[in-house]
């Protein structure tokens, strides 16, 4: 059995992705480097991804950029991410750099990567990203003491979210979309 921790207690997204599959669970202890370890993979191999939580709240909160996912990777490898929210759509766009004007700071560039909240997106259809290769949804696993709304049905938005990101990525000769569930 292949190791898949890093000598560091990391997991080790080098092997986790030599084994990988169109669908990819991984259930481990927090703080172990699931979400940082696979962005920090993307990052280093240039793959875009969309990255989901399961309310709008998480993702209004965790990507503001104090409090961003990107936060800990701009500092440990200098990148610029940037995240700003689209207008009338709920999905934050992730940029890989911006510039400054006015004390505000103004993305460069087309988004790299984007975060929506599965409730959010569950019950939209027919938007598309299918040039996005890799979802990765961040705590997929509800925690004990959560309050969710509509949590009971959160098997069929994700299914849906998928027929939407998938669409007809493999007609086309395309790999289907990879999906990381980290819990």
């Amino acid at each position: 059995m292949a190791k898949l921790y890093t000598r560091e207690g990391w997991i080790d997204f080098e092997k986790m992705e030599r084994m990988s599959s169109t669908l990819n669970i991984v259930i481990g202890p927090r703080n172990s480097g699931k979400t940082y370890g696979k962005m920090l993979y993307n990052h280093n191999h240039g793959i875009p991804y969309i990255f989901m939580r399961t309310t709008q709240k998480q993702i209004d909160t965790i990507f503001i950029n104090d409090f961003s996912p990107f936060g800990a990777l701009n500092r440990d490898v200098g990148s610029r991410y940037f995240c700003k929210m689209l207008p009338k759509s709920n999905v934050e766009a992730v940029y890989a750099d911006y510039t400054e004007k006015d004390g505000k700071q103004i993305p460069k560039g087309k988004p790299v990567n984007y975060a929506v909240s599965l409730l959010q997106v569950g019950s939209i259809r027919g938007f598309n990203l299918d040039y996005v290769p890799e979802l990765i949804y961040d705590e997929f696993i509800k925690h004990p003491g959560e309050i969710i709304q509509n949590y009971g049905k959160s098997d069929v938005m994700y299914f849906d979210i998928i027929m939407t990101l998938n669409r007809a990525r493999e007609m086309r000769g395309q790999r289907p979309l990879k999906q990381w569930l980290f819990g």
